[in-house]
């Protein structure tokens, strides 16, 4: 038999085209949606590591999208507090914006500088930042910042990456940090210099995050001068 005449192998190119696009489709459909579901979980374990629950008072430090903060919001409710803190006049305006078209009462957006969170005193209950102490510039007054912002017996909670050092570090930082991760025990070292109490580390987060969990001491909390 002879080739099929041109218009039949152009009607099957075409429809093996559309099945391929359909499937490439099918995929990234499939990536994103496990993407967020493991967002959504951690998310949910950052919930259960810092105890949130209704009524507390929690920030979240370079929130980025906010997504963390905004979720927060649900769970601590009309008695509590989130304070979303994040760099840049227009980052923050599309922060408060956001909150105001979600009706988010309970949410604060508030600037912060590159080593002070600029939040009130003993405002919090709670703490976290997510792949942010890597990107500090200034650790030190940063940490001290955070254990002012946070009431004694309180809890900052630390999501990071391993080191990578093939990675180019943050235009920057100290020079200590590897590319876009950092070794767990060094901000183990700083956070204590700062006063806090390292609690524990989870090592299995996910993917290849740990999460590092701090108390402020309920006495002789006063940090160091």
């Amino acid at each position: 038999m002879g080739n099929p005449p041109v218009g039949r192998r152009l009607t099957r190119t075409v429809r093996t085209l559309v099945l391929l696009s359909i499937g490439v489709a099918a995929t990234a459909q499939g990536v994103h949606a496990e993407q967020r579901g493991s967002r959504a979980q951690e998310i949910d374990l950052a919930i259960a590591a810092m105890g949130l629950a209704a009524g507390a008072r929690v920030a979240e430090i370079g929130a980025g999208d906010a997504r963390y903060s905004f979720r927060f919001a649900a769970v601590v409710g009309p008695t509590g507090h989130v304070y979303v803190n994040e760099l840049g006049a227009s980052a923050v305006r599309r922060l408060r914006d956001r909150a105001e078209r979600e009706s988010l009462t309970n949410v604060t957006v508030v600037e912060g500088g590159v080593d002070d969170t600029n939040l009130p005193d003993g405002c919090c209950d709670h703490m976290m930042m997510r792949h942010v102490y890597h990107m500090m510039t200034d650790p030190d007054p940063m940490g001290r910042s955070f254990f002012r912002a946070l009431k004694p017996g309180g809890t900052l909670l630390i999501l990071e990456g391993d080191p990578q050092p093939s990675r180019r570090n943050a235009k920057g930082v100290p020079a200590n940090r590897a590319g876009m991760g950092i070794d767990p025990q060094i901000v183990i070292d700083e956070l204590t210099a700062a006063g806090f109490v390292f609690e524990r580390k989870m090592p299995e987060w996910t993917g290849s995050d740990y999460a590092l969990l701090f108390r402020k001491p309920l006495l002789g909390g006063a940090g160091p001068a």
